[in-house]
This record gives structure tokens, C-alpha cells and sequence, in this order.
């Protein structure tokens, strides 16, 4: 006899049911795990499908979305989470890009990490993962504490030094524009509170 409460075990019946229905008409290959995580609901409108296209010589055969009551592995989800920050890491892409990758690209570009990191030992290793944590590793909590910047790829080194020179350059162009304004007010004339304040700001940013 079940363990089950009655309602989940009147489920279960229902279920076997649908499935048993399912398996005799469908007209497409498909065995009864990949229905596994399907609810109720899901089965009775596959059922009422699989009748449509069964009655409809016509109407395209077609088989289920099997992915959209697919179980998420968590452990595989943060397995290639891990993949894909190290290579975005190691200059592959960025972030974005990387992202939009295959499983296949990520594991074929990943081997060749692994690879190069046997073969040339200064190439930064993986990073030690805790078993407790679920999305960052054990010995950083920013990028730039995994390797030292001798060790960048000379495109990231070009990157950062043409990112440098632009906040500089950003920087440079602000205070001109605050010298500039300053002059202004005192030029057009201000109360004296504001006059003294603006001098002591203008010599500030000399």
C-alpha cells in the first residue's frame, strides 16, 4: 500500500495514466523519462495534442519542447558559471560574449586553458573553489587578485592602458571645465560669501 497522501497518490494514478496514454498514441519517439518532471496539466494538453495530430493527417507530427520542464542540474549550472568567469578571466571575451556560448565552445575552449596551463606553469592556474560556496572562489573576491597584471594577455594590457588614458584625459577635461565656470562667476560678479568660496575652489584646482 502507498505512503502517499490520498490526494498525491490519486496524482500518481493520474499520472501513470496520462503517461501509459501518452506512450500507446504519440505520434513521435519518446520514452517515458523524458516526461519525468512534467506537472498534470502539461500531460493532459500533450494528450490533447498528440489527439490533434493523430485525427489531422495533415497537421505536422512534432515532438515536445523537452526542454521546458527540464530539471536545472545546479551543480552542472555553476560547474560551467566557473568555466565561463575563468575564461573571461584569462582574456577569451568578455563577459557578454562568453555567455552566449555553447556548452561545446566553453568545454573545447576550456581544454585548451587546462592545456596551456599544464604546459606553461606562469599562466595563471584555477582558482581553489570552496565546497559551501556557490558562485565565486575561495581565494578572491575580485578578478585583479588572481593574477598580476605582468600576467594579462597584451590585448587586456592595451585595453586597460587606452581605458587609463581616456579617464585621464576625462579628468583633465572636467577641471578645465570647472576653472572655466569659476572664472565666470567671478567675472560677472557674485556675493561675498560666493566670491571667496569660488577663489578658494578655483586655487584648490590649480
Amino acid at each position: 500500500m502507498s505512503k502517499l497522501p490520498p490526494n498525491a497518490c490519486l496524482q500518481e494514478e493520474y499520472r501513470a495514466d496520462y503517461l501509459d496514454l501518452i506512450m500507446k498514441t504519440k505520434p513521435y519517439k519518446a520514452n517515458k523519462s523524458q516526461f519525468k518532471y512534467w506537472h498534470l496539466d502539461a500531460l493532459k494538453e500533450e494528450i490533447n495534442k498528440i489527439e490533434m495530430m493523430n485525427n489531422d493527417p495533415q497537421m505536422m507530427k512534432f515532438s515536445p519542447n523537452w526542454n521546458k520542464f527540464k530539471k536545472v542540474d545546479v551543480d552542472d549550472a555553476l560547474r560551467y558559471k566557473r568555466k565561463r568567469a575563468e575564461l573571461v578571466t584569462e582574456g577569451y571575451g568578455s563577459a557578454r560574449s562568453i555567455a552566449r556560448w555553447s556548452k561545446q565552445n566553453v568545454d573545447e575552449t576550456y581544454r585548451k586553458l587546462e592545456e596551456l596551463r599544464k604546459k606553461y606553469p606562469k599562466v595563471p592556474q584555477k582558482p581553489v573553489y570552496t565546497e559551501t560556496t556557490a558562485d565565486r572562489p575561495q581565494q578572491t573576491h575580485a578578478t585583479k587578485n588572481l593574477f598580476s597584471l605582468s600576467a594579462l594577455p597584451i590585448s587586456v594590457l592595451n585595453q586597460l592602458k587606452r581605458q587609463k588614458k581616456m579617464d585621464e584625459e576625462d579628468e583633465k577635461r572636467y577641471c578645465e571645465h570647472s576653472k572655466e565656470a569659476i572664472r565666470n562667476q567671478l567675472q560677472f560678479g557674485v556675493d561675498d560669501a560666493a566670491h571667496q568660496l569660488a577663489a578658494q575652489i578655483a586655487d584648490t584646482i590649480k
